[in-house]
């Protein structure tokens, strides 16, 4: 639930916040801890007194049109706000005087003053020549997205053709005859990159992962008694994803058949991982085939995701481009040809610790799936390390941020060297632990020695500094050379 700050009310506020029972996620504009600003979004533009136009990708995916947590808006200001402690960003690019000439086009919100445009004309601005649209984060990506949606509204290529020609009136009536050009010469220029056979540029990468995989020394840590390990590589890799709870509220989810809780998906995230997890102890997945790889991916993700089959396709691939920011993934009708070269490289690897971190690389650059991409990264990762008979490898909450910038550093930049020395550091960190222990013991081991608030050099190794944000920085650290 949304709160407001007055003077009234700003000492029970500010208790509320100390107890942690309130979050201050802007000035003035608090909210549960459990809660997103994300979900509040039109009632916080309301609250800011921002009025406008709802657009650009926010407006074709309206009324669920927080993509990737950020709201694009045509309104009375220019401003870019940034809500603390939380993934929303709000976009907003002053109206001017040309906000009059697109009051036809509008559809009206339940939010008073806030406004949406037609989908229709949310795909043609995109083209038109003005600045009142022109300031896109991506416009290839924008332009991608119009697409997609188009196709999953009107179904196969034929069916839009259909409503390219209705959508050409339409645009004659606006007086948007050249962005309607410009919309088709780019769909014919998509329709003709959607039937390559697979993603060369994503094949590419894998091969350089390969390569720089085969030149590395592998760390080897057999498996020992790891039992309690499972737990916390189920913790952890959900809570990577954002679904956070307290350790202790974790153990009670998963141990504990009694224990209720409120956040009733988020808790299935864990157990239902952490099932997954102890199926691939007792009994590894193994795949000679492609098809085999490719039956075991979609089981494992519908045995992970199942609790939420009402918000996603559970099992199957994706129907729709999927993204992180600026970065699109692998294109839907390119998945299983871009998979099936990739599995082809990751075949001919022998050693356990190169086909792990290989199988993790490759299916978080795909993105297979609608979501869970990561967390079924990590598991087909941790499974290679128990058909070779090795040790999990673990990425703790501290480790987070710089797990993230490697695989941000892999994606954008090409960079395999980081990515690979993080997981290699996060390998070390893991054998570092003595698993054996009871999950009490471990889970106060942790907290002392890793600092969960990021305020102390740890035995996990990292430094909550910006000198300390890249991988490669501690490269000397590890106990081989890797080559450059």
């Amino acid at each position: 639930m949304i709160k407001l700050g007055t003077r009234r009310n700003a000492k029970l506020i500010e208790r509320k916040v100390k107890a942690g029972t309130l979050k201050k996620i802007y000035r003035g504009i608090y909210l549960e801890p459990r809660d997103k600003a994300v979900t509040y979004s039109e009632i916080i533009l309301q609250t800011l007194g921002i009025q406008g136009i709802i657009s650009y990708a926010s407006a074709l995916e309206y009324p669920k049109h927080i993509h990737n947590n950020t709201l694009y808006v045509v309104g009375n200001v220019n401003k870019k706000i940034h809500f603390k402690d939380d993934d929303l960003v709000i976009h907003v690019l002053k109206k001017g005087d040309t906000f009059t000439y697109w009051q036809e086009m509008l559809v009206p919100t339940d939010t008073p003053g806030l406004f949406v445009l037609e989908f229709d004309v949310a795909c043609l601005v995109q083209f038109f020549p003005s600045s009142l649209f022109e300031k896109r984060s991506n416009k290839d990506l924008a332009c991608a997205q119009i697409i997609q949606a188009i196709l999953s509204q009107h179904g196969d290529i034929a069916k839009a053709e259909v409503y390219f020609r209705a959508l050409q009136h339409k645009a004659k009536h606006y007086n948007l005859e050249k962005a309607f050009t410009a919309l088709v010469a780019y769909f014919k220029t998509y329709y003709k990159t959607r039937h390559l056979s697979f993603d060369e540029k994503r094949l590419g990468m894998f091969e350089k992962v390969r390569e720089y995989l085969l030149s590395t020394p592998p760390l080897i840590f057999p498996a020992k008694k790891q039992n309690t390990l499972f737990f916390f590589e189920a913790y952890f890799t959900n809570y990577i994803e954002g679904t956070e709870f307290e350790i202790e509220e974790a153990e009670k989810i998963v141990f504990d058949p009694r224990h209720r809780y409120e956040r009733h998906k988020d808790g299935n995230d864990i157990v239902a991982t952490y099932g997954v997890i102890q199926n691939i102890v007792s009994s590894p997945m193994s795949y000679d085939t492609y098809e085999d790889f490719e039956r075991c991916l979609k089981q494992t993700h519908h045995t992970m995701m199942a609790h939420r089959k009402d918000e996603m396709c559970v099992g199957e691939f994706k129907k729709k481009i999927n993204r992180s920011g600026a970065l699109r993934f692998v294109l839907p009708e390119q998945v299983i040809p871009t998979l099936k070269k990739g599995f082809a490289l990751f075949m001919t690897l022998d050693e356990p610790f190169h086909r792990a971190l290989f199988m993790m690389v490759m299916l978080s650059e795909i993105h297979p799936f609608e979501d869970g991409n990561g967390r079924i990264a990590r598991l087909f990762m941790n499974n290679e390390f128990s058909r070779g008979g090795r040790l999990h490898l673990l990425i703790p909450t501290v480790f987070r941020d710089e797990y993230i910038t490697a695989l941000k550093g892999f994606s954008h930049q090409e960079n395999v060297s980081a990515i690979v020395r993080a997981l290699a550091k996060a390998y070390k960190i893991t054998q570092q632990i003595d698993w054996d222990l009871s999950r009490e013991a471990v889970r106060e081991y942790i907290k002392i020695n890793s600092g969960f608030e990021k305020d102390t050099h740890s035995m996990w190794g990292i430094r909550p500094s910006k000198s300390d944000a890249s991988p490669q920085e501690d490269a000397g650290k590890l106990p081989f050379d890797l080559p450059f």
